[in-house]
């Protein structure tokens, strides 16, 4: 059997803070997925499609046919090389899967001395602005092509600008609904407790102290929710962090949903949700004001 394969070489110290091929690897020799170890003379990775079709697997020795460095006539007699292969990749785009080969730089440069370096991965600061990045680095670099992910994945983009609206329409709408059962609790905590309110009030206690209590109320309320909440969404985040059987389609760079916890996040998300909580605990508060003592304490009382 035989394939027509694209050959990567990568500086294996250097890709793995520039790209995430090192947890794209679906099998390899090396338990670690040091990519030095697995790149190490003639051994390559290739995707996992690829090695389905030439029925091969890790450690296998294959036949790596490629032009010869300069053609002299209009006959083209390929030159041979054995490789091994070490490991398999499995990013979810199909033509990696099924047509990508990695190997070191220094192979791919033994094979083809004439090309060189024809590219350089960059991996900026995520709060770095990118469109003056790209700029800086264009007028830099002169007359070399300067482009992003971005703009070369366009549908991939989409997907996610798509997702993000879908997921902050979820996500207010669940909000809405939770400060629904907000306000429905506190007014018929209200209703219930009319009898003690008139009460209060009568003994002198202020209306702005009577509202305290339910906003306090409402505050652990919702405080212990948030934490129950963010409690079960950690533990959701781990077990799939752990075990990711999640997969994604093919319009996706991985092959499985990425999780990434960062505890400012769930700090963030807890401040938002407990003040939107706040503020849905105001409004039934309001009718405290509302109570007519005489008339609660002769037919509630």
């Amino acid at each position: 059997l035989s394939n027509v394969t694209m050959l990567k070489g990568i500086d294996t110290e250097k890709e793995a803070g520039v790209s995430s091929l090192v947890y794209m690897i679906h099998k390899s020799s090396d338990q670690t997925n040091n990519l030095k170890n697995l790149l190490t003379d003639d051994q390559v990775l290739i995707g996992y499609k690829l090695a389905e079709q030439l029925g091969i697997d890790i450690g296998d020795r294959i036949e790596l046919l490629y032009p010869p460095k300069k053609i002299e006539s209009n006959s083209l007699t390929l030159e041979t090389v054995s490789i091994t292969v070490s490991g398999l990749l499995k990013t979810g785009v199909e033509e990696f899967d099924a047509y990508l080969m990695v190997s070191s730089l220094e192979f791919s440069l033994s094979l083809f001395p004439e090309t060189g370096i024809t590219q350089f991965g960059i991996k900026p600061d995520p709060k770095l602005d990118e469109l003056t990045i790209l700029t800086q680095l264009g007028e830099t670099f002169k007359p070399l092509d300067v482009y992003s992910w971005k703009e070369l994945y366009p549908a991939l983009v989409a997907a996610l600008k798509l997702e993000k609206y879908a997921m902050f329409f979820i996500l207010a709408l669940i909000t809405l609904v939770a400060s629904m059962n907000i306000i429905s609790l506190i007014f018929m905590q209200i209703v219930q407790k009319r009898g003690d309110i008139a009460i209060l009030k009568a003994h002198g206690l202020k209306d702005q102290s009577i509202r305290a209590i339910f906003l306090y109320m409402g505050i652990i309320l919702s405080s212990i929710a948030t934490a129950f909440g963010l409690a079960a969404a950690a533990l959701i985040g781990i077990i799939l962090q752990r075990y990711p059987f999640i997969e994604l389609p093919d319009a996706y760079y991985m092959s499985h949903l990425p999780i990434t916890m960062e505890p400012h996040l769930f700090l963030i998300v807890f401040i938002v949700t407990v003040a939107l909580s706040i503020l849905a605990t105001i409004i039934p508060i309001k009718t405290i004001t509302k109570i007519n003592i005489s008339q609660v304490l002769r037919y509630e009382g």
